[in-house]
Formats: C-alpha cells, sequence, structure tokens
C-alpha cells in the first residue's frame, strides 16, 4: 500500500514543528555561558510531538539553570 502524499505530507508536519520548537529553544540560548564558570548549559529534549515533548538541561551550577530558564521564558 502507497501512502498518499497528502498523508506524508501532514505526517512530516509534527516532525517540522518540533524542529523548529527545538531549534528556537537552543536559540534563545545561543551563547550563554555560567558568569562564574564559563560554561554553556546543556539541553536535552524528550518526546517526538509538541504535546509530548519536555526539555531536561543540566549546567555546572543553580545559577547558570537559573538564567537559562529565564531566558527560555522570555524573561
Amino acid at each position: 500500500m502507497r501512502l498518499s502524499e497528502e498523508r506524508v505530507t501532514a505526517e512530516k508536519r509534527p516532525a517540522k514543528r518540533i524542529d523548529e520548537f527545538k531549534q528556537h529553544t537552543l536559540g534563545k540560548l545561543s551563547g550563554l555561558q555560567c558568569p562564574q564558570h564559563r560554561q554553556p548549559p546543556h539541553v536535552h529534549f524528550l518526546g517526538t510531538t509538541l504535546q509530548t515533548v519536555s526539555i531536561r538541561m543540566t549546567g555546572c551550577c543553580d545559577a547558570l539553570i537559573a538564567l537559562a530558564n529565564q531566558k527560555i521564558a522570555g524573561r
């Protein structure tokens, strides 16, 4: 059975949206470094749709994580 072009396109949209979300989030963190340790945060995305995605962030210290969360929240 062959998938119709419309169905294939519809199935690719969620993957495109999740990729856009990841890139947008990483863009907010671009250039961010801990003021004390000069280390960037490490971001891990879990999930395959916008409804199931979660972000796990690690870093050198709590101050960096707090700064990264502020950037993601747009503050």
